[in-house]
């Protein structure tokens, strides 16, 4: 509480102005004109306002907004607002003002307290509204979510539009989306069940050829890798390199049948996620038709793989 010796001691002791005493015609002293309002300082920093009492005798107890109190502590008897006290830690000054703001928690808008604790639902925003900055606003929000696109993860906004890059990928690992997106070590080797589309073409335009479904075991040692048919009653397999930067394979073997053909294999293929490759895989067929081996043309399969184990 700040003692008053008179009004020549407040201007001297806090530094703040003080009017001259009101003068009523019945010659008594007034602090104050009845109704008239001034700023007053609360707790929180920001400034309130106070009325003079109908009696003219003082300044009634400073308004502040959610979460400020009269810096004073007491009712103010002087002209000018006390700032020299300290603040008032009496019953309602000691803990966390409820409903002293608001936070947004996806689309709904809740109550926080003065101490940030989420309090009860205020508001739900309506269709075609953003929850942003603590209201619901018309438009888009930016950077409501993340997706992946190229390999890397990049920010939404609530309308669907593609924002700035959030995260990069590193070259060994795939961006995946569940709830969520986000960057996951490639761990490719396994079983891939391989089709291609279509599955039936011509050999040199006379010799029908038809791909059946393959079951290619990928075993991978850094750079390197080996592709075996798993499929063939006399498995093969195909020896290369993966550039992880791509995810890109390229391999080569030869497949020699009982029947006296062979086939020399190139393959190039790219993986798009954990779970799926696509590209090609060019088969040259050479036969003894009597007279040597000659060659019966070659075919490009167009080839997608499914992760199976």
């Amino acid at each position: 509480m700040t003692v008053r010796i008179g009004l020549v001691a407040c201007v001297l002791w806090i530094g703040v102005a003080c009017t001259q005493p009101v003068i009523y015609p019945n010659n008594t002293t007034k602090a104050c004109t009845p109704g008239d309002t001034e700023q007053c300082l609360c707790t929180n920093g920001q400034s309130g306002v106070h009325v003079c009492a109908d009696d003219g005798a003082r300044w009634e107890k400073c308004i502040c907004g959610v979460g400020g109190n009269d810096a004073s502590g007491a009712t103010d008897t002087g002209s000018t607002p006390d700032v020299s006290a300290p603040a008032d830690t009496g019953p309602g000054d000691v803990g966390c003002t409820i409903n002293f703001g608001k936070t947004c928690v996806g689309n709904e808008l809740y109550w926080v307290d003065s101490c940030g604790t989420k309090g009860q639902l205020y508001l739900t925003c309506k269709t075609g509204e953003s929850c942003v900055g603590g209201e619901c606003k018309v438009g888009c929000q930016a950077k409501a979510k993340q997706g992946c696109v190229n390999n890397n993860i990049y920010w939404f906004d609530s309308c669907g539009a593609k924002g700035s890059i959030a995260q990069t990928c590193q070259s060994e690992e795939f961006c995946k989306e569940d709830t969520k997106a986000y960057c996951v070590k490639a761990f490719l080797s396994g079983i891939w069940m391989t089709t291609a589309d279509p599955s039936s073409k011509t050999l040199g335009g006379i010799f029908p050829a038809t791909f059946q479904p393959t079951a290619y075991e990928f075993k991978f040692d850094g750079t390197n890798v080996t592709v075996t048919d798993k499929t063939a009653t006399d498995p093969y397999s195909l020896t290369g390199t993966i550039d992880w930067s791509i995810k890109t394979v390229k391999a080569t073997g030869t497949y020699s049948s009982p029947t006296g053909t062979s086939s020399k294999y190139s393959m190039s293929v790219q993986f798009l996620s954990l779970e799926s490759y696509a590209g090609t895989l060019i088969e040259d067929v050479t036969a003894d038709l009597g007279g040597g081996p000659q060659s019966l043309g070659s075919v490009v399969w167009n080839i997608t793989g499914k992760k199976q184990q």
